[in-house]
Order: C-alpha cells, then structure tokens, then sequence
C-alpha cells in the first residue's frame, strides 16, 4: 500500500503571535474582573527577578496561613508521597499539596490588598501561565531607593595604604628579608607554647565573635568556620534544640569576659590563666567539628565522630532523644519495628507494626525511650574488647537462669 506524502505545513509566526497576544488580553482582563485586581498586563514571557523587570515590578503575595484542616491533609499527602509507587503518584499527591497552599495564599489576598496590587498572564511554550499580587514600582520609591543605596555607598570607608619604610627598598629584597624574618619568628614561638595558644585562640576567635572591624595584624594565618546555622537548618530540633541552646548561652557568658578592643590584639590573653585561655580556646575548637554524613552514588559516608566521641565518652541521650517527630515518623513501619527489636521489645513490636505510622510513631517515643533505646547508626561502635565482654556476660547470666 501507497502512502500519500501529506503537505508540510507551516504556520506564521506573525499570525500566531497576534493570536497569543489577543487571548492573553481576553484572559488577563478576565482574571483582574473576576479576582478583583487593581490592574492586568500581559506578555508573552513570564515575569522574572532580572534587572530590567525589577526596577519596575515586586513580587508582593502575601504569605500563606494553613488553617488546622488544611495543615493535617498537608501532613497526610506528605506521608502518602513517602510511601508512592511511582513518580506520576507523587507528582499528583504534591499537585494537591501545592493547590491547598495556592488557596491559602490567595485568601490572604484581601480585597483592599487586591486593589493595590495586579496580576500578570503570559505564555509559557504549552500553557497559559498567571503571576499574581504584583506592585508595581513608582518613581517616588525608586528615587527612595536609590538614595538609601547612595547613602550606604558614602558611609563605606575606603581605606589607603600609608607608606612604611619597607616601601623605599626593591619589592623582590623586601619579599626576599620578610620570609627571613618569619621563619625566625615561627623558630622562636615554637618555643613559646605560652604566646602560641594566646595567639591561635585570639585568631579563631576574630571569626566566632561579634566585633567591631578596625585596622589591625593577623600574623597567624588559621581560621575555624562555624557552620551552626546551617547545622541548625537541617537538624529537627532546629534553634530550640538542647545543644545549640548550651552553645548559645556558653558563647554570651565568654563574650562577656573579652575585654573592650580584644579584636585589635591579643596580648591580653597573656595576662589569663591557662585554664581560662584552654576554655576560650576549646569553645572556638568546637565550631569546627563537622559530622554531616552525605550519600553519594548510593553510599552513605561513614561518621567521623566515632574517634571524638569516644575520647570524650560522649553519651547522644544527654543531648538528645527520639520521639515521634524528630525521628519516628520519618521512619517506615517495619523499621519502627526493627528498633522495637534492638530495644528487647519482640513482643510489643508485633502489636506495633500493626498500627498506623502515626500512631506507631507515637508509642514508640514512649515505648523506646522508657528503654534508653538509640538508633545504632547515631552512636558510636562498642571497642571490640567491650564487646567480647559484654556478651560474655550475657552468656554467662544466661546460663545461670538455665
């Protein structure tokens, strides 16, 4: 059988454009009616946060307010999307997620705010794409704006570089006398654990604490980064967790002891006493431990703080304990009854697994922590010698109930 060659067609871009450009009117002045809108504009790209649409425009929405209702069927889509088959399932539980959170915001959009502000439609390649609770920019507050970004600038001090007498000598000869110079100055502290540690606790303390920035030398070139704030955004206990409360509260009582200008020099710790240096020295130290265990290529990282916890005979129950939603809801039934097992609970776990997630959730933080029970992954490894011992023991108070 033949097949005919049909045609090729081709469509004028002119023309189509047009079309677009008609319904986007029809559409957008609909939208300003029916949502009341202060005023409608459209295009046919999107806005955006670039330079151009920014002098002209502010994204302005208000924030959503989930009503109880609507925060519980948040909680059960989310647990409904943690346990789907398939992406297509997940895609129309996060639909549904995303739809609640539209309407919320939308009711925050009170008439008055409406009127205020617009609402933008534009074309996306495949669909009709809507941006609402748009304001646009006036020339009284761009003018406010830039003088606020005028008055920064003039308060920026610009620092100049006053002439030493090093300046009069070729540059390779003063290069050539300074790494001189600073190998007899390493040689000599080496022997100076005293000024050492003053000099290495003051400079770790230059990034931990509030201060005032001035001119001054930093010979030692260290430095420890403290990540609490992006330890805090992942850790469920977030701000109010019992750790970062005690470092908090142990960083404002240090601070208050640093003299006034402690950051133009550090001298004066020569003048504290070794146990009042080690303990400014190990509150910076602390700032510097990184534990995070990253996955990749489907490999979980092993733990670098086995060796530090056991020289510090760390105990993780001090500090933190699991409930029902820190750790037990994020697990899946047959874990919460795994944990029940390595509790000593067999028995209670098969009355657990029975219920719904929420529910074993719960039992288990009542349950688990009655027992002292801690995820093994969280802590570190028994020493094998302890081990040994620890099942001999077992053994042995075994065979004495025989």
């Amino acid at each position: 059988m033949v097949v005919a060659e049909q045609p090729a067609t081709f469509a004028d871009a002119a023309r189509v454009k047009s079309l677009l450009s008609g319904k986007l009117t029809v559409i957008a002045a609909r939208i300003q009616h029916e949502q009341g809108w202060g005023w409608s504009e459209f295009r046919m790209s999107e806005l955006g946060d670039n330079v151009i649409d920014r002098e002209q425009y502010r994204f302005a929405m208000p924030a959503p307010i989930l009503t109880e209702e609507e925060k519980q069927r948040v909680s059960e889509l989310e647990d409904k999307i943690e346990t789907s088959d398939s992406y297509d399932d997940e895609y129309a539980l996060q639909q549904q997620i995303d739809d609640i959170v539209c309407e919320a915001t939308y009711r925050e959009a009170t008439p008055e705010f409406r009127a205020a502000h617009g609402v933008w439609v534009s074309w996306d390649g495949d669909n009709f794409k809507v941006q609402a609770g748009i304001h646009k920019v006036t020339e009284e507050e761009r003018q406010e704006e830039e003088t606020a970004l005028q008055t920064h600038r003039d308060k920026v001090v610009t620092w100049t570089t006053p002439d030493i007498p090093a300046g009069a000598f070729p540059a390779t000869l003063v290069k050539a006398m300074s790494a001189e110079r600073t190998l007899a100055v390493q040689a000599e502290l080496a022997g100076r654990p005293d000024v050492s540690v003053a000099l290495l606790t003051w400079t770790l303390c230059l990034s931990l604490f509030d201060r005032s920035y001035g001119k001054r030398s930093e010979p030692l070139k260290a430095s420890v980064s403290s990540n609490q704030y992006h330890l805090a955004s992942l850790a469920p206990s977030g701000d109010e967790g019992k750790a970062l409360v005690a470092l908090n509260a142990q960083k404002k009582a240090l601070q208050a002891t640093l003299p006034e200008n402690w950051h133009l020099d550090f001298t004066w710790l020569l003048s504290w006493s070794a146990e009042q240096v080690n303990t400014l020295l190990g509150f910076c130290a602390a700032h510097g431990i990184n534990g995070i265990q990253e996955r990749l290529y489907n490999h979980t990282e092993k733990s670098e703080l086995d060796g530090l916890e056991a020289a510090l005979d760390f105990e993780l129950c001090k500090w933190w304990k699991p409930n029902a939603e820190n750790y037990f809801g994020k697990l899946k039934i047959a874990q919460i009854g795994k944990a029940y097992e390595e509790a000593g609970l067999s028995a209670r776990a098969g009355e657990v697994v029975k219920l719904k997630r929420r529910d074993a959730a719960k039992a288990a933080e009542q349950d688990l922590n009655a027992q002292g029970w801690l995820p093994d992954w969280m802590v570190r490894p028994v020493p094998a010698a302890q081990a040994e011992e620890t099942t001999e023991t077992v053994a042995d108070t075994t065979d004495h109930a025989a």
